[in-house]
């Protein structure tokens, strides 16, 4: 008969031996979660975007292209950006036809005519009383980064509420036969036409600007 130890009878027990692995494992993955907390902030800026680190929602610094050392949120929040001299292409979809006109377009009859509402969306009023349909893309460049994401979301529903109110504006204006680009029949009658119809596109920048200055 052998006599053992009482001690060693517990820590070769399977489980204190599961406990122990269970401790160390968890142990690692906290390990883990807090070296990737650490560095979650740390990124590489690419040279189309630049950073907008804000200190306890203060601003703090930009960053253009290159690597980013910023500490981990809460203490400091990156909001990515374009960069100074990206051009941005937007499409104002105020000005489209809905997807609701556009279902309504081809079940409508004179059995079950649509709404108003459906029936007038994107088409805008000429002078002369006349209709038309315009397709309007943007471009814009971020001027200023801070006030960018101070404002946030409403930013880009505001340009396009500008951009649709100068279009009904500059149609109202003017008359059918100046806002359409593809009338060949009238130009040998007025030599004029060709000149209006290019300061068409001008006139609506011209007014988008006027009304975004207007609103600073």
């Amino acid at each position: 008969m052998k006599l053992v130890p009482r001690g060693t009878n517990e820590l070769s027990s399977p489980w204190i031996q599961a406990g122990r692995l269970a401790f160390l494992a968890l142990y690692a993955v906290t390990v883990l979660a807090a070296l990737v907390w650490a560095f979650s902030n740390v990124r590489q800026i690419d040279p189309q975007n630049r950073a907008v680190v804000l200190h306890f929602g203060a601003l703090d610094r930009i960053q253009n292209a290159g690597l980013l050392l910023a500490w981990p949120r809460p203490f400091e929040q990156v909001i990515l950006l374009p960069a100074a001299d990206r051009v941005i292409e937007r499409r104002v979809e105020n000005l489209l036809r809905t997807d609701a006109a556009l279902q309504a377009d081809r079940v409508a009859s004179f059995a079950t005519p649509i709404s108003d509402a459906l029936a007038g969306s994107g088409y805008l009023l000429t002078g002369d009383a006349g209709v038309v349909q315009l397709d309007v893309r943007v471009f814009y460049k971020v001027t200023e980064p801070y006030a960018f994401v101070l404002l946030g979301e409403h930013v880009l529903p505001a340009l396009d509420r500008l951009v649709t109110r100068s279009a009904v504006a500059l149609t109202a204006a003017r008359d059918l036969d100046t806002i359409l680009v593809a009338r060949p029949e009238l130009i040998g009658a007025d030599s004029q036409a060709a000149e209006r119809r290019e300061r068409l596109r001008g006139d609506l920048v011209q007014g988008i600007n006027q009304r975004l200055a207007d609103l600073t």
